[in-house]
């Protein structure tokens, strides 16, 4: 506490938390095209204003200065996959020690002919 005063992290967001940032009205913009973009939170920069932002539809990010941000929802929780446990007993896995590949590898070197 430099100041006497605990530092205030109330504007720091959640890295990947979805976020609504405005569409600013313009010609370009009709009347019922949407207003909001939806997009995930990136980070921040010292010398920049407000956060970067990934917009997934454009597949870019931007700095953006405005934007209103749902901390409750983050991007991996929307697309988290579930397993079933039946699902993976029908998989069959054989497991390969680096010390056998090695050894048959150098067994095939010795094998061939030299010139």
């Amino acid at each position: 506490m430099m100041f006497g005063v605990k530092p205030d992290i109330r504007h720091i967001r959640k890295f990947g938390a979805l976020a609504y940032v405005h569409v600013p009205a313009s010609p370009a913009r009709k009347k019922h095209d949407p207003n909001v973009k939806i997009v995930f939170v990136l980070g921040y920069a010292e010398d920049v204003v407000g956060c970067k932002v990934y917009f997934p539809n454009e597949h870019t990010a931007k700095f953006v200065p405005d934007l209103r941000v749902a901390d409750n929802v983050v991007y991996r929780d929307r697309h988290a996959a579930e397993v079933e446990e039946d699902h993976l007993s029908s998989l069959y896995f054989t497991h390969r020690d680096d010390e056998e590949q090695t050894t048959e590898s150098e067994e095939e070197g010795m094998n061939e002919p030299s010139d």
